[in-house]
């Protein structure tokens, strides 16, 4: 972040260096659809938290548009989701604490009562749609059946459980593959800097 004193008042931008390559991702590549909405719904709120000036505001967002675009977006995809990225901002500068304790508390109750389906994501493979779908039709809520969150496990208790949570990740890129320090990481279940530091310890 940049700052400044105009007139007395201290004012912020964002700083970005020179040779940044800005190499978000491309709609060509294998990635969970939800990435390029969480990009722009975070770099757009990012810019409006940074940016004291709406001038600059606005000049950072067009840049941002602009770059996606030439990484090969689609202008109309891009468009829609900026919209509403500018929408939940200004719905979120309008929150009270009170508002935010509430929908905080009301996302960790729902989240208590999921299960998570984490696979890897690939085009080809079944959509969160289809899944969710199953889920519902053999699971969740089945026609003639008693739902789900309306049974009793083996002791009595309720089964806690509202809904399903797809969790994307993607499959292994090369750079997991080939990279000998990624692989040690994986092996050890730990962080490099852990096991680096582990091996220098045990070579002493």
């Amino acid at each position: 972040m940049s700052l400044s004193i105009e007139r007395g008042k201290i004012k912020s931008t964002i700083y970005e260096k020179k040779l940044a390559l800005y190499l978000y991702v491309p709609p060509h590549l294998a990635h969970p659809p939800g990435v390029l909405t969480g990009l722009i719904k975070s770099n757009t709120l990012q810019i409006h938290q940074l940016c004291t000036n709406n001038g600059d505001i606005a000049t950072k967002l067009e840049v941002f548009f602009d770059i996606l675009l030439d990484r090969d977006h689609q202008h109309k995809t891009l468009l829609s989701i900026f919209l509403k990225a500018i929408k939940n901002v200004k719905a979120y500068s309008l929150r009270s604490d009170k508002d935010a304790v509430a929908i905080k508390e009301a996302k960790q109750e729902a989240a208590e009562r999921s299960v998570y389906m984490h696979v890897p994501f690939h085009p080809n493979n079944p959509s969160s749609s289809t899944i969710q779908s199953i889920w519902r039709m053999y699971v969740a809520a089945p026609i003639g059946e008693l739902p789900l969150n309306m049974m009793q496990n083996n002791a009595g208790a309720e089964i806690c459980v509202d809904q399903l949570t797809i969790a994307f990740h993607r499959a292994p890129n090369l750079g997991n593959l080939l990279s000998y320090y990624r692989r040690i990481a994986h092996q050890t279940g730990s962080n490099v800097s852990s096991s680096i530091k582990d091996y220098i310890q045990r070579a002493h």
